[in-house]
């Protein structure tokens, strides 16, 4: 499931904590990228973020790096 389809299903993000924490992940994911991978997404949006059972977000939809 994307982070698209969970506010769809769910409603808008109303903790803080929430918020951080996904802000975190993907912010984390994209340093990997940039750091590791030496890759730019150039398509981050809530469709391209996937979420798994643990709750652990995965960017997804390199068409554009």
């Amino acid at each position: 499931m994307d982070l698209f389809d969970v506010i769809a299903e769910k409603g808008p993000i109303k903790t803080e904590k929430l918020t951080k924490y996904l802000f975190n992940e993907i912010s984390n994911g994209l340093n990997a990228l940039h750091t590791e991978a030496k890759y730019a997404h150039c398509d981050v949006k809530l469709e391209n973020v996937l979420i798994d059972n643990d709750y652990k977000l995965k960017l997804c939809d390199f068409g554009f790096a």
